[in-house]
């Protein structure tokens, strides 16, 4: 199975926004 590059930058990019988004949304703000 391969991958396109964009797919795969897609699913890296949704990735990486998903955590910080629940990193800022865990990590109390001073």
């Amino acid at each position: 199975m391969e991958l396109g590059v964009a797919t795969y930058l897609r699913f890296v990019a949704s990735g990486a926004v998903c955590c910080s988004g629940v990193h800022l949304a865990l990590t109390p703000i001073d």
